[in-house]
């Protein structure tokens, strides 16, 4: 799905069966599934109730037919659990049970809700630089293909300083740039004011997935000549409310098919 400029836009999905998935398959969209959805938790009355209990990994054709990326879940593990629930090795047992058109690695969000403050902010993006020095070996080890860098910070400063710690020899063509789907376009720590800071400092033909922009800010950024893709993954909270009152989650596609159009 393209919004015009060659912005390609991947439908956020919830839910990994059911009819969210196959109304973009019907309609040939491009998705993103986050790597929260395929969780297990252990069962009330077990010893560890609640707590994960590995991933259920797509099996039986699932997913067959759908261009799907994986994200790593990493604001949920921030914002619902206070860190990952799972670790690099499980990450990477999902990752390895479907052929994704890309997966991102494992990050720490700096949204003001998770850092409040900019120590708590360095030192995500610090941990953000290990988690992809240990996702890229473990990709590596297991013969699949190298994760997707995340730029993490607030300020423009601190994701052009993530590019700058984070451990790539050399940059893939696609980059994700986090923590942005809670915030304006324009002012100091807008979207633009980061993309001209990492702008600054990626080699040319790199371009950027930006994580859960809102509809009114993708007419504008569709035109940044870094901007590759976006996805919806934000919007996901009226798709979840519709499973709970019984409606037909192709209303979801419908309204992204209406949004594009």
């Amino acid at each position: 799905m393209n919004a015009g400029h060659g912005l390609q836009m991947r439908v956020g999905i919830p839910l990994t069966r059911g009819a969210l998935p196959a109304a973009a398959r019907r309609l040939g969209y491009a998705v993103l599934f986050s790597a929260n959805a395929f969780a297990r938790v252990f069962a009330d009355g077990h010893e560890r109730a609640k707590e994960f209990a590995g991933f259920r990994l797509p099996k039986d054709g699932q997913l067959d037919g759908l261009d799907a990326a994986l994200d790593s879940a990493g604001f949920v593990a921030a914002a619902r659990y206070g860190d990952y629930r799972w670790s690099v090795a499980d990450y990477y047992d999902l990752v390895e049970a479907f052929p994704w058109a890309w997966h991102a690695s494992m990050d720490y969000c700096c949204e003001p809700e998770v850092a409040q403050d900019r120590p708590l902010r360095l030192l995500r993006i610090a941990e953000t630089a290990q988690l992809l020095a240990q996702c890229q070996a473990e990709a590596k080890a297991r013969g699949l293909p190298a994760p997707m860098p995340i730029l993490q910070g607030w300020t423009p400063a601190e994701y052009a300083l993530c590019a700058q710690w984070l451990p790539v020899l050399e940059w893939p063509p696609l980059v994700g740039l986090g923590s942005v789907c809670r915030r304006p376009v324009d002012g100091p720590n807008g979207i633009l004011a980061s993309l001209d800071a990492v702008d600054a400092i990626l080699p040319p033909g790199v371009r950027l997935h930006l994580f859960g922009v809102k509809s009114a800010a993708l007419a504008l950024l569709s035109k940044h000549p870094r901007v590759a893709s976006a996805d919806s993954m934000a919007w996901d909270m009226q798709a979840r409310a519709e499973r709970r009152t019984g409606r037909d989650m192709s209303f979801r596609i419908g309204h992204m098919q209406a949004w594009m159009d």
